[in-house]
Formats: C-alpha cells, sequence, structure tokens
C-alpha cells in the first residue's frame, strides 16, 4: 500500500479547473498501471488540496494505492477525509477495520438451478401451503419456499469455499505420495474424483461470485475468482454508508443515520404535498380512447411478462429472481393467476403484502455527504414486479402516439441522442443566425420521487386511460410500502403517498406521461404569444425534455426571462416537481441585455460553453482533443493493470468489448470524434488485451490492432474499429432525415461529412412512388441510379438550392426539372442531358408512397450493425471463423486457435526470427524445426495423440495429413462425418491442438519430458471435463466407461 501527497493527478476529474498537464497525467497514470496498483475509493470528497484562493483551485493530490494482495487481506477498508486545520491538504484517515455486517436474507441463487433436487424442493414447499386468500397464499408459498431452498443448499453444496479447500489440500497429498511411491488403483481413482470435483466446485463458487459482483459481460472462463471478488469488495466500499450531514452535524451512529434517513425519505416519499393550482388539461392534451388497455389479463400475457423481465436484477424483499419464475412456472402457475384474477376484478386489499419494497441508496457523485446526494433504487417484490410489467407492456405501444415529440424518454423508437441533436442543431442555428438568446439547463428536484400522484391520474385521465387501468394503476401505488435498507439492514415501513419508484417497469412511463404537461404548457405559450418564437423566420424549437433532464431556449430579455420563470412556477404548483434553480444553469447566445441581471432573475449560475448534457460535450463547434479527454478517462480507469494481470488474454476480450460498447459509443453516435481520441481509445484497448497495462507496442502486440478490429468471420476478433464504428453511427441521422419526418429536430439543418454521404448513397436505393418525398437531383430513384451519377456534368449546372429542395414529383411535372438548369452548358452537358431526358420521359409515377431500401439488410431498413459490416464489403471470409468460434470450448480454447490459425504463437521459428533464445528443433519429436503447423499436425509425436483421441471416439475422420491445415482437414472430415457427430468432431479439433500446445509448453518451461501417455491421459481428462461442463456432441461419443454422465 502507497500512500501520500503525490502531487499529481491522473484524471480531469482530479481538479476542478482546467489548466491540465495532460502529459504529466499520462505518465502518472502508466506507473500506476505498469505497478498493477488501484486506488482506495475516497468516500465523502472529491478534491484534497485547495490553493486557498478565491475563486479556488480544487485538486485531489492525497490518495491510496495498493496492491490486489493487500486488498485480499483489507478488503473492508474505508478511506475518508479529515477537516484540515492549518495545512492546505485534507488528513486522509483510511479504517481497516470490518465493516458492519447485517442479517444475510434470502436470495435466490442462479447455480440452484443445476443442481439435482430443485424442482423438487420447489414443488414439495408450495404445496405444502393451503390458504383460500390468494395474496396470503402467494406470500406464504414464496416464504416456505424460500426456507425450504435455503435448508436444501446447505445440504447440498454446503459451504463452498470449505469444500475446494478439502480438495485442494488432500490433491495436494495424493501429488506428494506420487513422488516417492505408485498410488493404488483406490488411491488413483479418488485423485481423479477430487480433480474433476474440484473442477466443478471452482466453476460454482465463480459463479456465485460472479452473480454478486453484478458483472453481465464477463462469461464463466473468462476471469477467475478473484476478479469477481475484487469487484464485489469495491462495490462494498462504495456504497457503504459511514456517515451523514444532516443540518449541519455529522452523524456517524448506525442508529442515528437510520433514523435520519427515514424522516428523509417519510417526508418525501410518505407525505402528501397539497397542490396550489390545477392545469386545464383539455387545452393542452387531446383526449383519446385508450379502452383496450382494461382487457382481462392473460396467462400468454403474464407468460410474455416473466420472459421479458431481467433475469438476474437484484431481488426485492421475497429473494426471488424472475429466473425464478421462469424455471418453476408450472409449479406456481396456478397461484399467480389467481392473483391477477384478483387484481382485474379490482380487489386490491391484500396486495400491499406483495407490494413491499426495499430501498437501497446509491452514491450519485464521490463526495456524497447529504441523503440528497444518494439515488433511492427500489428493490421491488417479484410479484409486484411482474404486475407493474404486464401493466407496461400494454402502456409501451401508446406512448409513441401520446407522448410529444420532444420528449424521447423510455419510448421504442426513440433515443436520447434524439434529444442531443435537438439541443445541437438548435443551439447552432440560433448561433449561426445571431439571435440573442438564453438556453436554460434546468435540474428537477427529486423529480420521480415528488411528483403529485393527483396531477398524474388527471393527465392519465385526460390521455383516454380507462377507468379500470387508472384503478390498477392506483392500486399498484396506494398500496405500495418501502424500508429504506442502510448497509443491509431495513428500516421501518413507510407507506408512499407521492412519487414513483425508481425500479418499478411503468415509473419512467408514467413520469414521461406527467412531464410531457411542461413541453405542452411552452408550446402553448407560444401560441397565444406569451412566449415569443426565438426567429422570426425560421422554426426553432423551445424546449426538449428527457425524463427530467430539461433544456429550455427563450429569448435574452427580462420580460421573456419572467414569462418563462412564471411558466414553470405554474407547473410546479400543479405537478409536485420543483425546478432547483441553484444547480440549473444558463448559458447565453450573442445577449445584448445585461447578463448578470437575466441571471438574478432566474436565480441560476451562468455556465459557457462547451457543457454537458446527457453526457455529451454541447458546443457549436466539433469537439476538440481537450473536450473528449475525460471519455479516454472514463475507458482508461475500466481498464487498469490489476484487473488484466485477474485474467487471461480471452478473459480481456470481453472486457475491452464491453467497455467499448458502454462508454465511447454512447457519444460516437452524436459526434464525429477527433481522430487523435480514437487513437488514444485505440492504445488503451490494445494495451489492456495483449500487454495487461496501458500501452503494449511491438513483441507484446501478437497480431495487429487492424486484423484484431475485424469481424470475426474476417479473421479478427470482433473488437470493434473505432473510425468504421463512428461512421456507421453517425449514418443513423441521414437514414432518419429521409425517413421519419416526425423526429423532434426535423427542419433543423443537419451536417454531415463527405465520407458519411458517399457511404449513404453507396448504401440505398430507390422505390419509387409517388415521388413527393425523394430529391430528383439527389436520391438514387432511376433503376437505383442518381442524376448526380449518371449525368455528373450536368449537375453540376443546377444551383444547390435547387438540389436539396426538388422533389421528384415537382421535376417531372410540366419538366420542370429543365429549368433547374444554369450556367453555360456544352456540348458534353448537352449530351447528358439528352439522354436524362429518354430516361425521365419513360418514368411513371403511382399512389404508393415512397421508398427508401437499405441494401445491406433483408427488410430494408438501415441497422448500425449492417453498415458497420458493410463498410469490410469485398473483404475474404475467413474460412476457419465458424471452427474457431462456433465450437463448444472455452474462451481460452478458441482464442489460442485463433492465434494458431494466423500463425501468432510463440513457436521457435518465430522466435527465431525475432532473435530470442529458442530450441534448434521440435522438443515432442527431436526431429524436425518448431513451427505451428509441425507441432499440431506433422510431428510424429502430435499424430499418434491425433490417432488415438479419434479412436477412442470412434470417428470416421482419419488422422489428419501433414500438408494441410486443421481448418482443411476439418472442413473435408466434417463433410465425411454424420450430422449426429459434427460437434464432437468440432470439440475434438479444438482440444487435441490445446492438449498438445499445453503438453509443449511444459516441456519448455517446466522442463517436463515428452510422453505420449501424459498427453494421452491429458486429452481423456479434459474430454471428461469438457462432456461433465455441458459439451453435449463429447458426451455422446464417449465410451460409456469413462462415466461422464
Amino acid at each position: 500500500m502507497i500512500c501520500g501527497d503525490f502531487n499529481l493527478i491522473y484524471r480531469d476529474a482530479d481538479k476542478s479547473s482546467g489548466n491540465l498537464n495532460r502529459r504529466m497525467m499520462g505518465r502518472f497514470r502508466r506507473v500506476i498501471n505498469d505497478l498493477a496498483l488501484k486506488e482506495v475509493y475516497l468516500n465523502g470528497r472529491r478534491f484534497t488540496w485547495s490553493n486557498e484562493q478565491s475563486p479556488p483551485t480544487l485538486v485531489h493530490l492525497d490518495r491510496v494505492l495498493c496492491t490486489a494482495d493487500w486488498e485480499d487481506y483489507h478488503g473492508e477498508c474505508h478511506l475518508r477525509c479529515l477537516a484540515p486545520v492549518v495545512s492546505d491538504h485534507c488528513p486522509l484517515l483510511l479504517d481497516c477495520s470490518p465493516m458492519p455486517t447485517a442479517h444475510r436474507r434470502f436470495r435466490f441463487e442462479a447455480f440452484w438451478l443445476r443442481l439435482d433436487g430443485f424442482h423438487n424442493t420447489v414443488a414439495t414447499a408450495w404445496s405444502s401451503v393451503h390458504d383460500p386468500d390468494p395474496f396470503q397464499r402467494l406470500v406464504r408459498c414464496l416464504q416456505a419456499t424460500a426456507r425450504a431452498l435455503t435448508s436444501w443448499s446447505a445440504r447440498s453444496t454446503g459451504n463452498v469455499r470449505d469444500k475446494l479447500a478439502i480438495s485442494r489440500e488432500l490433491i495436494a497429498r495424493f501429488d506428494h505420495a506420487m513422488e516417492s511411491r505408485l498410488l493404488s488403483p483406490a488411491e488413483d481413482w479418488l485423485r481423479k474424483q477430487l480433480k474433476v470435483a474440484y473442477l466443478g466446485l471452482a466453476s460454482l463458487e465463480r459463479t456465485i461470485t460472479r452473480q454478486r459482483a453484478r458483472i453481465s459481460f464477463l462469461a464463466e472462463g473468462d476471469a477467475n475468482t478473484s476478479f469477481f471478488h475484487r469487484q464485489c469488495t469495491f462495490r462494498r466500499q462504495k456504497n457503504c454508508v459511514h456517515s451523514f450531514l444532516v443540518d449541519g452535524h455529522v452523524l456517524c451512529d448506525h442508529e442515528e443515520m437510520a433514523q435520519a434517513a427515514f424522516a428523509h425519505f417519510d417526508g418525501l416519499l410518505g407525505t402528501a404535498v397539497d397542490r396550489e393550482h390545477t392545469l386545464n388539461l383539455e387545452q393542452l392534451v387531446t383526449a383519446g380512447d385508450l379502452g383496450s388497455l382494461d382487457a382481462p389479463f392473460t396467462p400468454e400475457e403474464i407468460w410474455a411478462a416473466v420472459w421479458r423481465m431481467p433475469a438476474h436484477k437484484a431481488p426485492g424483499p421475497d429473494g426471488f429472481t424472475a429466473e425464478f419464475l421462469r424455471a418453476c412456472w408450472s409449479t406456481i402457475r396456478q397461484d399467480i393467476l389467481e392473483v391477477f384474477e384478483q387484481l382485474f376484478l379490482l380487489r386490491g386489499r391484500g396486495f400491499g403484502k406483495l407490494n413491499q419494497a426495499l430501498l437501497t441508496l446509491l452514491p450519485k457523485r464521490a463526495d456524497a455527504q447529504k441523503l440528497g446526494d444518494y439515488r433511492p433504487i427500489c428493490l421491488i417484490h417479484i410479484m409486484a414486479k411482474l404486475f407493474a410489467k404486464v401493466l407496461s407492456l400494454r402502456i409501451a405501444p401508446k406512448l409513441d402516439s401520446l407522448v410529444s415529440r420532444n420528449q424521447n424518454a423510455f419510448i421504442a423508437g426513440r433515443s436520447l441522442h434524439d434529444n442531443f441533436m435537438l439541443v445541437r442543431q438548435s443551439l447552432r442555428m440560433l448561433h449561426h443566425l445571431g439571435a440573442p438568446c438564453i438556453m436554460l439547463k434546468l435540474d428537477l428536484t427529486r423529480a420521480f420521487d415528488s411528483i403529485s400522484w393527483p396531477f398524474l391520474f388527471e393527465m392519465l385521465r385526460q390521455y383516454g386511460f380507462g377507468d379500470r387501468f387508472r384503478e390498477w394503476i392506483a392500486i399498484l401505488l396506494s398500496s405500495s410500502s418501502t424500508r429504506v435498507m442502510l448497509n443491509g439492514v431495513p428500516g421501518p415501513s413507510i407507506w408512499h403517498r407521492r412519487g414513483l419508484r425508481q425500479g418499478d417497469s411503468t415509473s419512467p412511463q408514467l413520469f414521461v406521461l406527467a412531464v410531457d404537461a411542461l413541453g405542452r404548457l411552452m408550446h402553448r405559450a407560444l401560441q397565444t404569444g406569451i412566449l415569443r418564437r426565438l426567429h422570426p423566420r425560421r422554426t426553432v424549437p423551445t424546449v426538449s425534455l428527457y425524463a427530467d433532464d430539461v433544456m429550455l431556449f427563450c429569448h435574452a430579455e427580462m420580460d421573456e426571462v419572467l414569462a418563462v420563470k412564471g411558466i414553470l412556477g405554474i407547473f410546479e404548483a400543479a405537478s409536485g416537481l420543483q425546478v432547483n434553480y441553484g444547480k440549473s444553469s444558463a448559458t447565453t447566445l450573442h445577449g445584448d441585455e445585461d447578463t448578470a441581471a437575466l441571471l438574478e432573475a432566474l436565480g441560476c449560475q451562468a455556465a459557457n460553453l462547451p457543457i454537458t448534457y446527457l453526457g455529451i460535450p454541447l458546443t457549436t463547434r466539433r469537439p476538440t482533443v481537450a473536450q473528449m479527454q475525460p471519455l479516454v478517462d472514463s475507458v482508461a480507469v475500466r481498464l487498469p493493470t490489476w484487473k488484466a494481470w485477474l485474467m487471461n488474454k480471452a478473459g480481456r476480450l470481453p472486457l475491452v468489448k464491453s467497455v467499448l460498447s458502454a462508454i465511447p459509443i454512447h457519444q460516437m453516435l452524436a459526434l464525429a470524434l477527433p481522430k487523435k481520441t480514437l487513437k488514444q481509445l485505440e492504445k488503451i484497448q490494445r494495451g489492456f488485451l495483449w500487454a495487461g497495462r496501458a500501452a503494449a507496442e511491438g513483441g507484446h502486440c501478437h497480431v495487429n490492432w487492424r486484423t484484431v478490429s475485424r469481424p470475426l468471420a474476417l479473421g479478427g476478433l470482433g473488437i470493434r474499429d473505432l473510425e468504421r464504428t463512428g461512421l456507421a453511427l453517425r449514418l443513423r441521422w441521414l437514414w432518419l432525415s429521409r425517413t421519419d419526418a416526425d423526429r423532434a429536430w426535423q427542419g433543423l439543418d443537419l451536417q454531415f461529412s463527405r465520407e458519411e454521404i458517399g457511404l449513404f448513397y453507396a448504401s440505398t436505393f430507390m422505390v419509387l412512388g409517388d415521388g413527393h418525398t425523394k430529391l430528383f437531383w439527389e436520391d438514387r430513384w432511376l433503376h437505383g441510379q442518381s442524376i448526380r451519377e449518371l449525368a455528373p456534368l450536368l449537375y453540376l449546372c443546377i444551383p444547390k438550392n435547387k438540389r436539396r429542395v426538388r422533389t421528384v414529383a415537382e421535376g417531372l411535372a410540366g419538366n420542370a426539372w429543365a429549368r433547374d438548369i444554369r450556367g453555360v452548358v456544352g456540348l458534353q452537358e448537352i449530351g447528358q442531358y439528352l439522354t436524362t431526358w429518354q430516361r425521365v420521359t419513360h418514368t411513371t409515377l403511382s399512389a404508393e408512397p415512397d421508398k427508401l431500401v437499405w441494401k445491406w439488410t433483408a427488410n430494408g431498413e438501415y441497422s448500425a450493425r449492417s453498415c458497420y459490416q458493410a463498410t469490410f464489403h469485398g473483404s475474404l471470409t475467413c474460412h476457419s471463423w465458424q471452427l474457431i468460434w462456433k465450437g463448444w470450448a472455452s474462451p481460452k480454447v478458441k482464442f489460442f486457435h485463433w492465434l494458431a490459425n494466423l500463425d501468432r504463437c510463440w513457436t521457435a521459428d518465430r522466435l527465431a526470427r525475432r532473435g530470442l533464445p529458442h530450441h534448434a528443433r521440435c522438443l515432442l519429436c527431436d526431429q524436425e524445426p518448431e513451427t505451428i503447423h509441425h507441432l499440431l499436425l506433422a510431428c510424429p509425436f502430435a499424430r499418434q495423440a491425433w490417432h488415438e483421441a479419434l479412436s477412442w471416439l470412434r470417428l470416421p475422420a482419419r488422422t489428419p495429413e501433414q500438408d494441410i491445415s486443421i481448418q482443411d482437414w476439418w472442413i473435408r472430415a466434417r463433410d465425411a462425418t454424420p450430422p449426429s457427430l459434427r460437434k464432437a468432431l468440432r470439440s475434438t479439433t479444438l482440444l487435441v491442438p490445446w492438449m498438445i500446445w499445453k503438453h509443449r509448453n511444459a516441456c519448455v518451461f517446466d522442463h517436463a519430458t515428452p510422453s505420449l501417455s501424459e498427453l494421452s491421459d491429458g486429452i481423456k481428462d479434459e474430454m471428461r471435463c469438457w462432456a461433465r461442463a455441458g459439451d453435449k456432441g463429447l458426451r455422446v461419443v464417449l465410451p460409456p466407461s469413462w462415466d461422464v454422465h
């Protein structure tokens, strides 16, 4: 462990100002990675030093770094800052005492489904309960099942760690005995059984720990158990609450903190607030007919909801997950259907027993101190989750037609990036037009928790929701109760009287329906002249809503600012939502009035561009490298060296893919990232994958990155090429601008690069209909070609304003297209004009609408995946990719075969080319120079291993020839093998070379003696393990005497 004042930072977030030395930041980060250190999480503070100036510069200079081994011994340590007295640095206090432990509540374990006796235990416990009340019966059934599963699990698996330790000790003792004598047949049998049992127990522990770590992007076998244990430790360190700041007093005692948390959330959730105003919703919302949502619940509908629920999300107070419902549906189905029958009849008096929740607190920010700095997440009872999911699936198809286009949250077909494009293009247009205006970024205080129920039901009634459906929502809300869970200890129950629970499937949908009233109020204010249009000639939207993220535009004038604040005040009084002006910001564009006076009237702080909106830098220009540095930092933090050391290369691969998917793509969808930023991101990924550190060059990189970042079918690892990915993602906007006229940003001038436009036109063609939506000069409507392609010289004679607006229908009417030609027309232009005339005069329109077709998908619709694959169009397919990546094998085996196929394994011939020490001949046969082809196929030692393996399995394939590759041999052998045995052949083709490689490495690094018998025994043991682990192909062909069932 290393601690102290480093006088250096390695992240943008470590300093309050933008004056950064990025070179030193990069060096410090590399030192941390090279030493495989990780930072101990600092609770309650972001910065540890101040220059004591006004305004101050705050920096995080003091920190504690540790190794993974130190964290194993002190996993429950807690780091916090003390108050500085004399120094300008905050003292750090590292507390290594154990965290407070709570009584462990029941949680359904995913691995139980694999064990014999699970279904019998559930069926017995479930059938033991008899109660006439469906609600009470279901409560008791779940309780009885939880008790039975806990008891059964203790008998079946016990303490997995203890069993692992015992197995490990016995295997070690048998191995020690083998050094001095031969084991007896019984001892040899027991040793083999212990090794198989050990592998199963290790896999079981890894599964349990992986579920605890809440990591879904890594498959089992990609990382060792230590990785998952340390992820769990980090989550405990980050989420453990040690103190609250309440009314200027720091509370550290658990009872005092629990009382403060109860009082805070009881006042927030359990107390209804009287409204000062109501809205005349008839002037804002046109009533519809949604009576179809009141239909009876069907078994098929409920089963579909079960399958749509996340399988492994954190369970509620009952401890069960959706995976339990799926696995035991035949047993529990009837009781659940009876509960839904009672709910349909609006007999929900007893539903409160099934509508309980635990409220856990997650810090919103690193310096969380007050209760308001924590995000409350409700862990809801599985039955309430299911009821909410059924209602949510009924609401979802209706949202698109109900909610205004400037609100895009939680609505299928709309996205967060629609809001960003709306705001960015509006900002750019206003900046270009020179219109004086103010952009307001508003923060709604505890939006989900404080919305008024009467206001919500008034909105639902006006939208057209039926009485029965509103009653179901009322049952779901009014019967809900929550207990605040502080460090695992639940407090007293809080009965809800307002707000929506975060974790309930209907909550985001209901919130969107309610908050849409704000957008409608702003639109009404424009219609009635309370607010003026932002520009007299151009239409610029005034409001953008994404859930509770609100962005408003208004004129930079006092009367306009006061009008906006008045409208917000009316909305606050009617809805219960409150604008936190202290956390809101205002950005002025071309303002000609006193900005300070406007900000004072608004009560919010000034913010200069760029600002962050929805997690993306918002500015009128292209993003700079400095502005994208936080993105690079966030990727670097996710890919530290200490994580790499707990994984093999195959395990690092999905982590690289997941980090790439989760972080940069969000910004690449809206922005064209600077090329230097893309190179920085690729450098981090390359270093993590190949060397497990910040950077990897030369021999550390087995394969060049251009090959690695190709699809699997083209010989790569499937890691996305960032530049191609950004291009494919941004083409979405071109597609939507031509196919969806209802997007909120339509009518604003979106800007596209030549590369984007070129790829778009190469990927689309037109099916001409009525000609009203397709452009005469630009689109490919003449038999899949455009006039720009057919007559490029004539196209240059057309003014730009005509190219962009002239539709096919307008151009054909009276040959108006011919009158668009301007400038000097030569002989070549005349020739192209005559050719175009002949083609155009034979064109007829129909009554059907025009259709734009995407060439790369079967349904003709754009997708980012197909666009990304199109950028590789014309590349040669790797014929062996299905053998490597579609077979049943662990990721590390597949990764080895990928390297072997590219001849990138460190065999003697490659070592010789690099001038590195190597053996002159193959260690297995001592006859020929070692190459990967010789080692796996041509070596007599290897050929004998192949012969024995194929003979055990009685496969019709012959031993591979010496002059072909493994992949070619597999293709030939597959064609000669019956379909029922092809999976076994594929597994054998992957397994045997892997075992030969492992045996070769034992001879090179451990100085073992080549032994065909040891290799054969190893292949047999590995085949047994694969078959027991789930390889059905091998299980079919292995001899019965091997006992793999």
